[in-house]
């Protein structure tokens, strides 16, 4: 919920807004352009400046996964 407190992975930061379940939470500012790290592996870019705290998910990153998954219109394993 906005407003919480969060501590995750040795930082401590503050919800900026709700975040639904199964949506990101920007653990550190990232600047417009800059990789979206899930897990160790890039799953995005922002599409502008983002505000550690903040919700992150298609409102403020292009995926690199729908990118690349065929019913989204990506390239097929027979591409």
């Amino acid at each position: 919920c906005a407003g919480d407190a969060i501590e995750v992975a040795g930082h401590s930061l503050v919800a900026v807004q709700d975040i639904q379940v199964g949506h990101k939470l920007a653990l550190l500012d990232i600047p417009e352009g800059g990789t979206i790290i899930k897990y160790g592996v890039a799953i995005g870019v922002a599409l502008q400046p983002v505000v550690a705290g903040s919700h992150l998910h298609l409102h403020n990153m292009a995926s690199l996964y729908i990118a690349t998954r065929p019913d989204q219109g990506g390239p097929s394993r027979h591409d």
